[in-house]
């Protein structure tokens, strides 16, 4: 019992996201990093076109979902208070409560989506999150304000950053990537000394493509974006979320703060959270195809090994035609015929001279694809001219729209019963 009480006890390392809190303690880290995102909002915030408060809120509770109700308190008191602070009055409180109300909204269209925070399964869950944390809750609570406004009570009051929506969105497409894929399996790999490299090379690339881009023309998302296209290809998702979200800020004020000839806020900062964003969403769809093909390698290879341990039996793959595009090794002592010899030759090759003239082999094709099975007893030939009695089995193989692409074909030494 000893041994298993200190086999147990073994320190093991929690990860930031599900370290536990209680609710007072939560309530008070809300707080500290709520009261840091809004101080950023009021100061360096202003000058970069850049809220992130919001994001951060609805980003970590999305981590930590049991934490939500203290964690909203949290952000509540933080916000008015640091509202108050900046000479904010009463339309401080209604601002946090309003941003709050907000938060909580799109915790519950998360949530509702089916989408858990702590384990995101697929680019599409990162999309959707997006969708309503940088665009559907600044715009939403932009038009909430401008609904106020029109109330003759309400009208005196100021929401500054709440009807500042591009900067909420530029902030949310900046920072919700980086904290949603911090530690996740979606990513894939983690950042090794190996990318170091690479990463600088990219960075300078599109930092330094977007500042020359940033000054000759009006708009240079399209050209500062091929960059960081590439480096999505050989990038894990979060030095690239962190690359695309400096890019992003970038660009956004040598556009907007440069007092571009026809720029628009709200289209600056959209064009800007699409360049962005849409460089991690291609490393991570990248990253899902490679961890999709090692899992199809994988199930075949198990396939593989349980056919080839299968005693007197022998497999080959055919394509859609009925030739020969894979030969295992029993299939080539089966038959006699060697992997390079039996490769691209047409299915009929390896039955009797009477089977081929009675188009077994052709109609057993047409049966495996009308029933998706088809099997035949009789003689098969040997590479040396030799007959022996073997059992066939046809089994379609299908793309993922469906369609049949090919055969396995399974045989099985049947001479001892012969």
């Amino acid at each position: 019992m000893r041994h298993e009480t200190e086999s147990s006890s073994e320190p093991h390392q929690v990860a930031w996201w599900a370290y536990p809190l209680s609710p007072a303690a939560a309530v008070a880290v809300a707080f500290v990093v709520v009261a840091a995102a809004c101080l950023f909002d009021h100061t360096a915030g202003r000058l970069l076109e850049l809220r992130i408060t919001d994001a951060l809120v609805v980003a970590l509770l999305l981590r930590r979902p049991t934490l939500v109700r203290p964690g909203l308190v949290g952000a509540f008191l933080a916000d008015a208070i640091v509202g108050v602070g900046f000479g904010g009055d009463l339309a401080a409180l209604f601002e946090a409560g309003l941003h709050v109300g907000l938060d909580a909204a799109a915790l519950w269209l998360v949530h509702l989506r089916g989408i858990d925070g702590r384990r995101l399964r697929s680019t599409r869950d990162l999309v959707e999150t997006m969708i309503v944390v940088a665009v559907g809750q600044p715009l939403f609570g932009a038009g909430i304000v401008a609904a106020m406004s029109e109330i003759p009570d309400a009208a005196g009051l100021a929401f500054g950053r709440t009807v500042d929506w591009p900067a909420a969105l530029l902030g949310a497409a900046s920072l919700t990537p980086l904290v949603l894929l911090m530690g996740h399996a979606v990513q894939q790999r983690r950042f090794a000394a190996a990318d170091l490299p690479f990463f600088a090379l990219a960075a300078a690339a599109a930092i330094g493509i977007g500042w020359v881009s940033g000054l000759w023309l009006r708009f240079p998302f399209i050209v500062t974006s091929v960059p960081l296209l590439v480096a999505a290809t050989r990038l894990p998702a979060v030095p690239l979320a962190l690359l695309s979200a400096l890019c992003m800020v970038e660009l956004t004020n040598l556009v907007v703060v440069g007092s571009q000839p026809g720029a628009s806020d709200g289209i600056v900062a959209a064009a800007a959270a699409l360049t962005g964003f849409l460089p991690v969403a291609l490393c991570l769809l990248l990253g899902e195809l490679r961890e999709e093909r090692r899992r199809v390698s994988e199930s075949a290879g198990r396939i593989r090994q349980i056919l080839d341990g299968i005693s007197g039996q022998g497999y080959a793959d055919l394509d859609g035609r009925g030739r020969v595009v894979g030969w295992n090794d029993k299939m080539a002592r089966l038959t006699g015929f060697a992997v390079e010899d039996a490769i691209g030759r047409p299915f009929e090759t390896f039955f009797v001279a009477a089977d081929c003239e009675a188009e077994i082999p052709q109609k057993l094709l047409e049966r495996a694809i009308e029933r998706g099975t088809a099997w035949h007893t009789g003689w098969r030939m040997r590479g040396d001219g030799a007959r022996f009695w073997a059992k066939t089995t046809l089994e379609t193989t299908k793309d993922a729209t469906g369609a049949i692409v090919g055969f396995v074909e399974i045989v099985q030494d049947l001479s001892d019963l012969k």
